[in-house]
């Protein structure tokens, strides 16, 4: 959905001598009579205009955040695994074969989410 534009304005040389002049004499009145022989606003393109802008940012805003969340996702997601002992008995990322002295919620070197079963005797 498009609109045309509900602003439309139509001045010359002489218009703009008389707005200069005007500025120079403070009479705001007359420069607002001035201004509105130049300028046009059909209130119902505006109101399209505005109401189509909206839109568009809450397209633009829902496309955004949507995009944010993804992005999120893939640059915080972790695996996830349970870590293994190497042949030291320490305990070893799966994903990354790092070695650690403890048993941690997380792989210290990759960053991936780590579940420890206690070893039952």
């Amino acid at each position: 959905m498009s609109y045309k534009s509900p602003i439309s304005i139509f001045y010359d040389d002489d218009f703009m001598l008389k707005v200069a002049s005007q500025l120079q004499e403070h009479n705001e009145m007359h420069i607002m009579a001035q201004i509105n022989q130049y300028v046009s606003v059909d209130k119902e393109e505006l109101i399209k205009a505005l109401n189509y802008d909206r839109q568009q940012y809450e397209k633009g805003y829902q496309e955004g955040h949507i995009d944010g969340v993804l992005q999120a996702e893939k640059l915080y997601a972790r695996p996830q695994g349970e870590w293994i002992l190497n042949k030291d008995e320490n305990p070893e990322c799966p994903f990354c074969h790092h070695s650690f002295t403890y048993w941690g919620n997380f792989c210290g070197n990759c960053g991936a989410a780590m579940t420890h079963q206690e070893v039952q005797e």
